[in-house]
């Protein structure tokens, strides 16, 4: 989970915005009924807050113009996150449901819709956590194994890292070939791809829709 932040935390650096958009984010908690919920963004060097909004009888909402397209987080006051939350605003209306687990306090669980971005990344994020809790297993298998010396710790291993490359690779391919439209597309280019494959990189560009032509994250990717 921490190097799918750092990959989202790269794009926020490559990232520019087109304009100012209008956008509508209503959301609910259950677990914690007060408190605030923060949009942030992120300079480069830090996470940045946007806005914030209160959380009053377990709901909160947003109206504000924001920059896009970018992509966003948004955190709990006072609340561990063990996954973070990414938005994708369009301007379309979008809804955010975060549980916070009461035995520990920690955001348990959450869910964001809304918009054509939005869902083409809850496609992947689903794809992507079913896949990470057999990476998960896995380890822990791998760590018994190593810990009891046992023979069969090298095959564990390899089925480990078997699994954490479908993670990294065909997954983001999947969302790179699948949305040509989409700013998730130049996201997962840019940091699965660019340093190590610049001839793949110039492929997938080429089926980029002209849109997205504009952006700073597609003019760095096609210097």
């Amino acid at each position: 989970m921490k190097q799918l932040l750092l990959l989202v935390l790269l794009f926020f650096i490559h990232l520019q915005s087109f304009s100012q958009t209008k956008v509508v984010i209503n959301g609910k908690v259950t677990g914690k009924t007060d408190g605030k919920v923060y949009l942030l963004t992120w300079n480069g060097e830090k996470p940045v807050k946007v806005d914030s909004a209160v959380v009053s009888g377990g709901a909160f909402n947003f109206n504000k113009s924001l920059l896009l397209p970018a992509a966003y987080l948004m955190s709990l006051a006072s609340v561990k996150s063990r996954m973070p939350v990414f938005l994708f605003p369009d301007g379309t209306p979008m809804k955010v449901s975060l549980q916070v687990d009461p035995t520990d306090g920690k955001l348990s669980d959450f869910s964001v819709t809304g918009g054509k971005t939005q869902t083409a990344y809850n496609v992947h994020y689903k794809e992507y956590k079913t896949h990470l809790d057999d990476y998960m297993k896995l380890n822990e298998v791998y760590k018994k194994a190593k810990l009891e010396k046992n023979t069969s710790v090298m095959q564990v291993q390899k089925e480990k890292m078997a699994v954490k490359e479908k993670i990294m690779a065909d997954l983001e391919m999947k969302v790179i070939d699948n949305n040509p439209d989409n700013i998730l597309s130049l996201f997962f280019i840019n940091n699965k791809y660019r340093k190590d494959n610049p001839a793949l990189v110039k492929a997938k560009l080429a089926k980029i829709n002209s849109q997205l032509h504009s952006s700073e994250l597609y003019k760095s990717l096609n210097k």
